[in-house]
C-alpha cells in the first residue's frame, strides 16, 4: 500500500529497539519508539508506540485509536496508523493500546483515551509538540471513542492512568466509520458499566447526544455497505452536527466498507487537517511522467466495435496510457427507453470521470441526485474491469434533468449519479474516461479492432 511507502524507513525488523531512528522522505529523520508506558491502572501498563521527527519543534500531536468493539484489536491492528508514517508528515503519532472492556468494563477504553490525551500534554515540552495541535482518530470502535472525546470532554468520569494535573483538550477528531448512537448499535450492549443505569451510561456514551456548542470539529467518514457499523448512524450524526452549527466535514462513500486507516482515509484527515489550521498540504516532489506519441481512434474503429456482435450497450474501445493517468475511450448505443413516474435507474462511477459527445440520436439524461437501494457492481464485472471502474447501481429521482441530442457535450465527474429518463428512438454517443487512479487496464484494445 502507498502508505507503507514512505515508511521503508530502514527498518527492517518487525520489532523495534527501545528506540530507533531512521529516515523518512524528504530528509526528515524521525524517531520510533515501541512500548512506552503511557499510563498505569491498578498495577498495569498502558502501552503506546510513537513516532515523531527528530528534534522538531511546534509540532501537531496526533492519536490513533484501534477498533474492535472495545473488546478486541490492538495498536498494531490491520491497517492501523503507521506512527513512522505520521512522523514523516511532520507529526509528533501515537497509536495506544487500552484496557478491553471483556476484563474490565466500560468506561475503561474512554478513560485510557482521556489519559493518553493527558500524557501529549505533559510531555508536550519533551516531544516539541504544540499543546493546541492535538488531533484524535480512530476507526469503528476507535472512531467512536475519538468522537465522544470531541463531544463530551472528560465527561464525568474519574481520572485514571495517572497525568492527573495536565491539559486533556483536544484540537479536532476523525472518525472512521464509527458509532455514535450505542442505543442503536447493534453491538451497543458491550458498553455495559458494573454500576449505575446501563441505559444512561450508554446514553452519556453516545456522541450524538453530547454535541454541544463548544464541541471540536470532526471529521466523519463511513461507507453505504458498511455492515458493522450501519450508514444511518453517520447520518444521524452529520445533521445533528450541522443543526448544532458545528464545524465538521462528512464524507459519504458507497463502497469502502467498514473502513481502517486507508491511503484514502489519511488523505482525507490531513486535507481535514489543513482546513482546519489554514495551510496547504506539503506533497513530497514527483517526477510527471510524460508520454512521446499520441493514440488514434478512428471513425472506422469506432463502427467496427459499435456493429461488433460481441458486447453489450457499453464497449470499451481502447484505454490509453496517458503519463500520470489513464484515458479510456468507449462508445454507447441505446434504443428507446422509458420510466415509471420519475425514478430514474442509473449508476456512480466511484473513480472514473465521463464525458459524453453526443453522436445522434436524442434522450432526457438525469445527473447528480441521491442514490436509492445502492447495489455495487461484481469486481469481476467487465463494467468494473475494463469499462468504468468500481460502480454502483441503483435508482434517483431528485437530480437534474435535461434534453440532449448531437452534438452535445456531457461531463460527469466521479461519484456523481447519471441515468436516462427516456429516450424516443436512439441515442448514440462516446465517452471519453479520465482515470486519474489507473483503475482501467492500460493498453487494452477492443478485439473488433485488435491489430
Amino acid at each position: 500500500m502507498l502508505k507503507r511507502l514512505l515508511c521503508a524507513l530502514a527498518i527492517v525488523s518487525t520489532s523495534w529497539p527501545a528506540a530507533a531512528v531512521a529516515q523518512a522522505g524528504r530528509g526528515v529523520t524521525v524517531t520510533l519508539v515501541q512500548d512506552v508506558i503511557y499510563g498505569r491502572v491498578d498495577g498495569s501498563a498502558l502501552l503506546a508506540d510513537i513516532g515523531y521527527p527528530s528534534g522538531g519543534t511546534g509540532l501537531p500531536a496526533i492519536i490513533y485509536v484501534h477498533g474492535g468493539r472495545w473488546r478486541g484489536g490492538s495498536r498494531d491492528y490491520r491497517e492501523s496508523l503507521d506512527v513512522a508514517q505520521w512522523a514523516g508528515f511532520g507529526y509528533f503519532a501515537m497509536t495506544i493500546d487500552h484496557r478491553l472492556v471483556g476484563s474490565t468494563p466500560a468506561p475503561a477504553p474512554y478513560q485510557d483515551l482521556q489519559c493518553a490525551i493527558r500524557w501529549v500534554h505533559a510531555h508536550a515540552d519533551e516531544y516539541g509538540v504544540d499543546p493546541d495541535r492535538v488531533y484524535l482518530i480512530g476507526d469503528s470502535s476507535g472512531g467512536h471513542l475519538v468522537a465522544l472525546a470531541a463531544t463530551l470532554g472528560e465527561g464525568p468520569f474519574e481520572h485514571t492512568g495517572g497525568w492527573d494535573d495536565a491539559r486533556s483538550d483536544i484540537r479536532a477528531a476523525v472518525s472512521v466509520s464509527g458509532p455514535y448512537d450505542l442505543d442503536t448499535l447493534s453491538w451497543g450492549d458491550l458498553w455495559t458499566p458494573i454500576e449505575g443505569n446501563v441505559e444512561d451510561a450508554r446514553r452519556l456514551a453516545s456522541p450524538i447526544r453530547q454535541i454541544a456548542a463548544d464541541t471540536k470539529p470532526i471529521l466523519v467518514l463511513h461507507s453505504d455497505d458498511d455492515r458493522s457499523v450501519p450508514i444511518q448512524q453517520a447520518i444521524d450524526m452529520a445533521d445533528a452536527l450541522d443543526a448544532a452549527g458545528v464545524e465538521h466535514d462528512f464524507v459519504h462513500y458507497t463502497d469502502r466498507g467498514h473502513m481502517r486507516i486507508t491511503d484514502e482515509v489519511i488523505g482525507e484527515t490531513r486535507e481535514f487537517i489543513a482546513g482546519l489550521e489554514g495551510r496547504p498540504i506539503a506533497a513530497p516532489p514527483r517526477e510527471r511522467r510524460r508520454q512521446t506519441s499520441a493514440t488514434d481512434v478512428t471513425r472506422a474503429d469506432i463502427q467496427a466495435v459499435l456493429e461488433s456482435p460481441d458486447g453489450g450497450i457499453d464497449r470499451q474501445i481502447t484505454v490509453v496510457d496517458i503519463g500520470d493517468a489513464n484515458l479510456a475511450v468507449g462508445v454507447l448505443h441505446r434504443e428507446t427507453t422509458t420510466t415509471d413516474g420519475d425514478a430514474v435507474r442509473g449508476l456512480i462511477h466511484n473513480q472514473v470521470t465521463e464525458v459524453y459527445y453526443i453522436v445522434s440520436g436524442e434522450g432526457m439524461l438525469m445527473t447528480g441526485g441521491t442514490l436509492q437501494s445502492p447495489e455495487p457492481r461484481a469486481p469481476d464485472s467487465d463494467s468494473v474491469r475494463v469499462l468504468v471502474g468500481p460502480s454502483v447501481a441503483g435508482t434517483a429521482s431528485d437530480g437534474h434533468s435535461r434534453h440532449v441530442s448531437a452534438g452535445d457535450v456531457v461531463i460527469i465527474p466521479a461519484g456523481v449519479f447519471h441515468g436516462w429518463l427516456a429516450i424516443e428512438d436512439h441515442v448514440t454517443y462516446l465517452s471519453i474516461r479520465p482515470d486519474l487512479d489507473r483503475v482501467l487496464p492500460a493498453g487494452y484494445v477492443n478485439p473488433a479492432i485488435a491489430r
